[in-house]
Order: structure tokens, then sequence, then C-alpha cells
């Protein structure tokens, strides 16, 4: 049985036996939440209705000392099910499929206003985040700058640097094996939904292999990049466009569906879980056994979708880029440099979660060092070529 939870930060979370319960601080200085109750059964069954009302984080108009960057704590992980193989990946767009020179563009912006570069462990810190989130980082280190003209420098340079983005390594070979190949699960057979889902009424017995549309797995792309700017960055590339070609298949907080959900960005789950329920809707379509979180992959570079994912019960594919990996390999080696300066700017969170997830404390996150020759059998899938 898969259990998960997000909480904001001096949130207290109370357990028992039979439900979670998120209670919000009574500080007038915490963040704002939202209260609720839910099963664990509920959690299992529809797990967008355990985080439909996340972190709510106010506009800038509204509250011109915001801080965009939040802490979202995860439940410890239960034991990972052998027996539920994946059957749906879901790949972050920004550093995870394509490199941006977001590092640069940030550093440019600041250069504008005659102020030095963000420090290399900062930049590693805010990795992940919105584009608002980000410039609201980088206004704390240039103050003498105004957010507006910070967030206008930036985009101006993001926009002049679009052309710069290159698809990561290793990530033409895994979609190309996705695009010509037919990729089914190991299953006996297909089997419809109880009226009342649980984990027992989908055991797996001896696997062989069915080149069955049912068996499909479904992949998509969700990012906290806005729709128009991921299917620019997308375009130049056929072999990913040609993969990600329903618009279904790009995930982003524009979606038809995040509007009217009111969906936040990660590090909140609400993106993940919307991409699980789109893929629900086209698999219950087909025919096909509607999927449980914990039978998704999910494919990320930073601590900021690594926690939108455990908080959606999913399990994590961590391939960081080379300035989070440099940092996370002094962070464990002890090396007290590589965290001068994270204490004032609230950043102690994020330097457990990267010593925590680089170390493999959690079983349901995995560390690559590439997506060459990345491994599906081992989460249960077979690329089955069309002669087979």
């Amino acid at each position: 049985m898969s259990r998960f939870l997000y909480k904001a930060s001096r949130c207290p979370l109370i357990w028992s036996s039979s439900s979670l319960l998120l209670r919000t601080s009574s500080s007038p200085s915490a963040p704002r939440t939202s209260s609720y109750l839910f099963t664990t059964a509920t959690a299992i069954q529809r797990p967008h209705l355990t985080a439909s009302k996340p972190l709510a984080v106010p506009s800038r108009a509204s509250n011109p000392k915001m801080t965009v960057t939040q802490h979202i704590e995860v439940a410890d992980a239960p034991a990972l099910d052998p027996t539920l193989p994946i059957k749906a990946l879901f790949f972050d767009l920004d550093d995870t499929l394509l490199l941006n020179p977001t590092i640069i563009n940030l550093d440019s912006a600041l250069k504008d206003h005659g102020a030095e570069p963000y420090p290399s462990n900062q930049h590693a810190m805010i990795a992940g985040l919105t584009a608002e989130g980000m410039v609201e980082a980088i206004h704390k280190w240039a103050p003498h700058a105004t957010y507006d003209q910070l967030m206008e420098a930036y985009a101006r340079w993001r926009t002049e640097r679009m052309g710069e983005c290159v698809i990561r390594e290793g990530v033409k070979d895994l979609i190309t094996r996705l695009a010509n190949a037919q990729t089914v699960i190991q299953t006996t057979e297909v089997k419809k939904p109880a009226p009342s889902r649980t984990v027992s009424n989908r055991d797996i017995t001896t696997p062989h292999s069915t080149l069955n549309n049912l068996n499909k797995v479904d992949i998509a792309i969700v990012t906290n990049s806005a729709l128009e700017r991921a299917a620019a960055k997308l375009k130049p590339y056929p072999e990913l466009t040609s993969v990600f070609s329903s618009p279904d298949q790009l995930v982003t907080t524009s979606h038809e569906l995040a509007k009217s959900r009111n969906v936040k960005s990660k590090p909140h789950p609400d993106l993940y879980n919307l991409a699980l329920d789109i893929v629900n809707k086209a698999r219950k379509a087909r025919g096909a056994m509607e999927l449980l979180p914990s039978e998704c992959l999910v494919f990320e570079d930073s601590i900021v979708g690594i926690k939108a994912a455990r908080a959606a019960g999913m399990r994590v594919i961590w391939n960081p880029v080379d300035n989070v990996k440099k940092f996370c390999e002094k962070l464990v080696n002890g090396d007290p440099d590589c965290t001068v300066g994270l204490d004032k700017h609230d950043f102690g969170h994020h330097v457990e979660d990267h010593k925590k997830w680089w170390n493999g404390q959690d079983p349901w996150v995995e560390v690559v060092q590439t997506f060459e020759n990345f491994d599906l059998k081992k989460y249960g899938i077979e690329v089955i070529s069309a002669e087979k």
C-alpha cells in the first residue's frame, strides 16, 4: 500500500491508522495552506484528491514580499512493491530532456544591473523553480535592482538564448527506443478495474510479453514551463515532437484541465497528479486498466521536481545537471565551502534534501549519471519491435 503526503514547513503532521491530517499552522508568518482530511484508501484510489488544494501561492502583485521558494516534505516511502511494473513514464523538460542556459541567463540579468554573478551553490538550490521563483531568489542577492527589472532582463536573455537549448545526453537514444517500437509491460492478462480498486486485484503471475495496445506504456512531458515556451523549445527536435505529439502529452499549468483545477507548479504535486489523470482517461478509453501513482516513473533533474513527483506517490529517476552533481559530491564529501551563504537564504532544507536523495536514502528515488542505455527492463518494460 502506498501512502504519501506533502506539507508546508512548520505544519504539524498527524498520523492515525486510517487517516492522515494536514493541519495549518496558526502562526501569522507561516505560509497560507489548506487543511484537509483524507483516508489512506482515498490516497491510493484518487491521489489528486489528496493534493487538490495544496499550498496557496499568492501572486506577487497581491504580495510584493512573497517568497516563492517553499519547503514541501514527503512522508517516508513504503517498501517498493516488485509486483507493480512501471506503466507510465513522465519526463520533466528543462535540464532533463533539454539543457538550458538558465545559469547564464540569470547571471546576465544580474550583470545588466551591476550585480555579481549568483554563487554556484545557490544556483544549485534554485534549479527547477519557475522563472518567478528563480528571479525572486536572485533579487535577494541583488536587492538594489527591483524584481520587475530583473524579471525583464531574465526574460529577454531567455528569449534570445532559446536557440542554445540542446538535447541532453542519452535522451535521443531513450526516446527513439520508445518511438520506434511498441513498448509493453509484462503481464498475464488485461484486467478490468474492480468497483473498489485495491492493490490486491493487480497481482501479477507468470509474465509473458504481449504486443497489445492495452498494455502500451504511456509517456508525457510534465513541466513548469509555459505551454508556448515549452512547445517552442521542443520544435527543433523532431525526435521529441514525433513521440510527444498529442496536446495531452505536454502537461503544463497552461493545460485546459490545469486552469480549471487551479493547478500549482512544482514542487507541488499537482502537475504530476494531472498527468496521471490524463493518462488514466486515455487508458480507460482504450479499455486498459487505470494506473496507480506507484506505477509511474518520473525523470527529473532537480530537487523541486523530485519533491513534486514523490508527493504525488511516484517513483523517480534523478539525473542532475553538472552544477548540481558537483554540489552534491562536495556536500557528501564534507566540503564546508559548498554550503557557504546558504543559511542566509533559507536553503537549509534544500541542502538536506540533496544529501538524502544523492545518498540513496529514499528507495523511490534512483540517481543516474546519464540516460544512455537506460535499462527499461529493470522497470518491467520491454521494447518489442514491429517484426517480433
